[in-house]
């Protein structure tokens, strides 16, 4: 069925990004191993619309399944991703919304989540901390780590802010 090669076309593609990923992390030579420029290009089309769908999921108000599994999909891409891998990551729309979950106060699932999706980001996209201190989430680390209620947020948040210190 359509669906089912669709899918499996899905799945190959973010193997094959993942193991690109990897292969990039652990310095490889990768001329030899990069796909060629039309493969590439369709990566990254597919990438982006894989992007938006994760933008949507995140900005689902009051569904916190959705912003979940957006946010486990988000985190996934951006701790395999490199900076050209991501090169269609649009920061300005991901930032303010990750931030915004950051102080989600209902779910400390979709909290630490956020601040994950956050930190991989900075080290992804060192360029990304602009953003990041630009729509205010400096604040809102500042307030979990004054409030501690989760010790896993609360380490992720202390994390990020050592990242953050460069640039405030």
């Amino acid at each position: 069925s359509e669906g089912g090669v669709g899918m499996l076309q899905q799945n190959l593609t973010s193997a094959s990004s993942a193991l690109l990923g990897v292969l990039r992390k652990l310095g490889a030579g990768l001329d030899d191993l990069l796909p060629s420029s039309a493969m590439a290009a369709a990566s990254s089309s597919q990438q982006s619309g894989r992007l938006k769908k994760i933008l949507l999921g995140l900005e689902a108000d009051g569904e916190e399944g959705k912003q979940v599994e957006a946010l486990t999909q988000l985190c996934e891409i951006l701790s395999i991703g490199t900076e050209d891998s991501l090169s269609t990551f649009s920061v300005d729309s991901f930032v303010p919304v990750l931030v915004n979950l950051i102080t989600y106060m209902e779910n400390p699932d979709i909290m630490l989540l956020a601040a994950r999706a956050i930190t991989h980001l900075c080290d992804v996209l060192p360029s990304s901390c602009a953003a990041v201190v630009h729509y205010g989430a400096v604040d809102s680390f500042v307030n979990k780590l004054l409030t501690i209620e989760y010790m896993d947020l609360a380490e992720q948040v202390s994390n990020l802010y050592k990242m953050l210190r460069v640039i405030i």
